[in-house]
């Protein structure tokens, strides 16, 4: 009688976790991010823990079939998780199947729901609400103004993402000093996807935020010298607890200073104010309106002008607002805040 061979699931995983974990699922012979190898880590000893609870104890997880990934899903969905939670959770799924020889096993998300379930499996990447910090009526000004009384790098680090649109960790990582050639932003630390980008200062505005930035980190980075990455993404996460620049908090985040960012080109360069805030179509072709958006995706770190809707709005689910803020532009083509908002800054969502 063949004797079964008895591997502890934990450990196996573990195996297969290790050996391909550090590959990126998208560009070849490149090394994905500690923080993606977290992400990938954590979700799937979850997922497998999730399928042995409901009952599917696989005794080997290269036996993973579709069937349990439906069932994984149901069970997110029943749980009340999002849809971009559960979209991410299918994505790490698909990539582990890569791994053990699977590629093409997990079928499109909708096709592992059923139809009126759909919803909770896909995300929508245009925006339905504005979730700029001025579209909270928050005072961008004051509130960092405030926060520089006790945290100056993790205030300065929101004026950053807010006057070049960085996401945190960029700002986090940015070494103006050294980062800064000629005018322009070599922006290539913390970048999502190792995607560096140069970033033009071309408004007063931005040369005052990066002057005084480089007057704070000297020849260092936007981090304290005492503090490493992941110390300080801990601390930033406290601090922006404590001044309630949470969801459950003010209703708002940094990365809604991304969206602010966002919101001001789009004004500049297509001559009307995002949907979220009430704005039409653009009066010009679609080819134009389509270079518009890549350029402001680019200036982003992203590379498809598609993504734009997701801070943007479409003009077919435009959500009126009660009031409107001019914005301006300079003589380089950026847009330029009204005044009231003349020192920039930034949120923390990430994308």
């Amino acid at each position: 009688m063949k004797q079964r061979k008895n591997t502890n699931w934990k450990t196996e995983l573990n195996i297969i976790v290790t050996e391909n974990n550090g590959a990126s699922s998208r560009r070849p012979n490149a090394v994905s991010s500690s923080a993606t190898q977290k992400k990938r880590r954590e979700n799937l000893f979850s997922a497998f823990a999730d399928l042995r609870a409901l009952g599917y104890k696989i005794e080997s997880v290269r036996n993973l079939r579709t069937k349990h990934v439906k069932a994984l899903a149901q069970h997110w969905i029943k749980e009340g998780q999002s849809s971009s939670t559960i979209q991410n959770k299918i994505s790490i799924l698909r990539v582990f199947c890569g791994w053990i020889g699977k590629g093409d096993m997990i079928p499109e998300s909708k096709e592992l729901v059923d139809g009126d379930q759909v919803r909770h499996v896909t995300r929508s990447h245009v925006a339905t609400e504005d979730k700029s910090w001025s579209g909270k009526e928050i005072d961008f000004e004051a509130k960092v103004g405030e926060i520089a009384e006790s945290e100056p790098y993790v205030a300065m680090q929101l004026e950053l993402q807010r006057a070049f649109g960085l996401r945190r960790r960029e700002s986090w990582m940015f070494r103006p000093k050294t980062d800064t050639d000629g005018g322009m932003l070599n922006l290539f630390r913390g970048t999502k996807g190792g995607r560096a980008r140069i970033m033009p200062v071309k408004t007063e505005c931005q040369a005052d935020v990066l002057k005084r930035a480089t007057a704070l980190a000297g020849n260092g980075s936007m981090m304290p010298a005492e503090y490493n990455l992941k110390k300080w993404e801990s601390h930033y996460n406290w601090v922006m607890h404590r001044e309630q620049i949470t969801r459950k908090g003010m209703g708002i985040t940094s990365h809604g200073l991304r969206h602010e960012y966002v919101h001001d080109e789009y004004e500049g360069r297509l001559g009307v104010k995002p949907p979220v805030k009430g704005g039409g179509m653009p009066d010009m072709g679609t080819d134009d309106i389509n270079a518009q958006k890549h350029m402001i995706s680019e200036g982003l770190g992203h590379s498809r002008p598609s993504i734009i809707g997701c801070y943007s709005g479409s003009p077919k689910t435009r959500v009126p607002k009660k009031k409107a803020c001019p914005v301006n532009m300079d003589a380089g083509g950026m847009a330029v805040p009204a005044s009231g908002m003349e020192t920039m800054a930034s949120v923390t969502d990430e994308a």
